[in-house]
């Protein structure tokens, strides 16, 4: 079940990854290149090693376990230097334009924590209650904290009284605005 519905969402993200690289502009296109050719090596790498090394069924598990929670941290963290950015400012608005993102990413930490606590495996609800922790705070930020021009919630219509950051993603367009909440990156 796990490998099923992982696989589908690799191949749709690769799909939404290539539909949206030619809307990016030169240097997020070299990060979305940088950050293909990494994931590439990365789960290449660790294929080789369960291939070729020998490991015992059980290790190959762990080595797979290790490497998937790696990638999922590293994606639940992503925002976290935006977080900062946004309590050192008390202005929301570059991560309130991403919440319907955040909403359901939050949702699917949280079905797959209680998946994992179901089945009992750490491997599957450990990084997804990280993932839960980090979207509900991202999510309460994005509450309670304004939203440029003092507004709370959501923020406003258009990029009207949104900070600097705030309107370089409005501007940007949405094909660019989807790269920029994939991959954490300023168009």
């Amino acid at each position: 079940f796990i490998y099923l519905s992982n696989i589908v969402g690799v191949l749709l993200a690769t799909l939404f990854v290539f539909s949206v690289y030619g809307f990016a502009g030169d240097a997020a296109r070299g990060r979305i290149t940088g950050a293909a050719f990494l994931f590439a090596a990365w789960m290449g790498g660790a294929g080789g090693v369960a291939a070729f090394a020998g490991l015992s069924p059980s290790a190959t598990e762990v080595l797979w376990g290790i490497v998937t929670n790696v990638q999922l941290l590293a994606f639940y963290a992503a925002p976290l230097s935006t977080l900062a950015a946004v309590l050192r400012a008390r202005d929301a608005a570059s991560i309130a334009a991403n919440w319907p993102m955040t909403a359901v990413s939050t949702a699917n930490a949280c079905l797959w924590s209680a998946y994992g606590f179901a089945i009992g495996r750490p491997f599957v609800w450990a990084p997804n209650v990280a993932g839960l922790v980090l979207g509900a705070v991202q999510l309460g930020l994005c509450l309670c904290l304004p939203s440029g021009g003092g507004k709370r919630g959501r923020g406003g219509k258009g990029s009207g009284g949104l900070s600097e950051a705030g309107k370089a993603g409005a501007a940007a367009g949405p094909a660019a605005r989807l790269v920029t909440v994939a991959l954490n990156v300023t168009p």
